[in-house]
């Protein structure tokens, strides 16, 4: 069995064998620039936000709420006589529920990198799944998630 080139090979065109020429007009990939305006937190009202934003927020406040009570549910059944590196993991994990809450606010307002926290938020919120009912929260992450990343929201971030 032989190697047969192509068809379009003409050797008369300096051309490595087995080359075949692109077509005229013809450009590989995406030549097109992604216009991206950077959107003003003051000039944006969260209540204009597409449906799918709103979906994602309720998910997210939903795994917010979750985990607060896991925290207080936490903090109720602590021995009386516990110390104070008891409440290091309750501080540090009430701390994330804040910037959580302050990641959802900015994502409603437009700003970009809030939809990156959020994801990397849901990202450590899988990672999670294997601490007791946390699986409820990680579920209402990824669902919030997957609403913030829909490409309706794109006009919402600034992206044409």
């Amino acid at each position: 069995m032989t190697f047969q080139p192509p068809s379009n090979y003409s050797p008369q065109n300096n051309t490595q064998p087995g080359f075949t020429q692109r077509p005229t007009g013809y450009e590989y990939g995406n030549t097109q620039s992604i216009d991206h305006h950077s959107m003003s937190m003051r000039d944006t009202n969260p209540l204009h936000a597409p449906w799918p934003m709103w979906c994602g927020a309720t998910g997210y406040l939903g795994a917010l709420g979750w985990s607060a009570w896991l925290v207080w549910r936490f903090i109720d059944t602590a021995p009386e006589d516990s110390n104070a590196f008891l409440w290091f993991p309750v501080i540090l994990f009430s701390l994330l529920l804040i910037g959580l809450l302050l990641a959802i606010v900015f994502a409603l307002k437009a700003q970009f990198w809030a939809r990156w926290l959020l994801t990397v938020y849901t990202a450590i919120g899988v990672l999670m799944i294997i601490i007791g009912e946390m699986w409820i929260a990680s579920l209402l992450g990824v669902l919030g998630s997957v609403f913030i990343w829909l490409p309706r929201n794109r006009g919402w971030f600034g992206f044409k």
